[in-house]
């Protein structure tokens, strides 16, 4: 069946039929931050593939960053994933916290926890300078064209009005553990990368994520979210997160 639309739902598609009963009829059990957070840490500790910890993100969508930096939480309850910011660039998730006067468009790059943030002599890794070069290049793209990122939204950004509200956007790199800091000049390094870098970038360790979850002032409510893919211009339901 093509062109289901939800109707608690509707500025999504759904185009497999068992996806809109689980999302409108299908029972949600609560669960706690900190139990997904015992989920999280269980899974970085097994030296997951970025494929795993991509996974893990959908089913669990509350899990990333600042989600719930505005009261109103996630908009719509909906995640994108590989949402292409301009023929260049792909993020890993995309989504929108806002409350009645601010939006914020978060624009995520995940990489492999193990992926090193330093090198052996203390400098930081070519791994770890290309991961942030990419989210750097997405930045300056986004704040040069930042009334062209709500429209790849479709209906959830098409209600969103230059005149009332406050449109902002941020590029979040998630990559490392913070078991690398181990000596004082590499967390020195680690604490200027966060001082340097402008206000809409920001840089973390996967256990700082972890940490996040611990604190209710920024961890979304616990519903059912709607994650997509963008295709043909439009959001595609590709499977119910919690």
């Amino acid at each position: 069946m093509k062109g289901i639309r939800s109707q608690k739902n509707w500025y999504v598609e759904f185009d497999d039929p068992m996806l809109l009963i689980e999302y409108e009829q299908k029972p949600l059990f609560r669960t706690s931050a900190k139990s997904i957070a015992k989920k999280l840490k269980a899974l970085l500790d097994s030296n997951p593939s970025e494929t795993q910890v991509q996974e893990f993100f959908e089913q669990y969508p509350r899990c990333l960053p600042d989600g719930g930096m505005y009261h109103h939480g996630i908009r719509g309850d909906v995640v994108v994933t590989k949402l292409p910011l301009s023929n260049d660039f792909v993020t890993d998730f995309a989504y929108m916290s806002e409350n009645s006067q601010e939006v914020c468009v978060f624009c995520v790059e995940i990489e492999r926890p193990e992926k090193k943030l330093f090198r052996k002599d203390g400098l930081f890794s070519t791994e770890y300078l290309q991961a942030k070069q990419q989210v750097v290049d997405w930045n300056f793209w986004a704040q040069n064209h930042i009334r062209e990122v709500l429209p790849l939204y479709g209906r959830l950004g098409s209600y969103l009005k230059a005149d009332i509200y406050s449109i902002s956007v941020r590029c979040v790199l998630i990559m490392g553990r913070r078991s690398e800091l181990t000596t004082r000049k590499r967390k020195e390094r680690w604490a200027a990368e966060a001082a340097l870098l402008p206000r809409t970038i920001s840089v973390m360790t996967y256990d700082r994520l972890l940490e996040s979850l611990d604190h209710p002032m920024w961890v979304p409510e616990n519903n059912k979210f709607a994650v997509c893919a963008y295709r043909d211009k439009a959001l595609k339901v590709k499977r119910i997160g919690y």
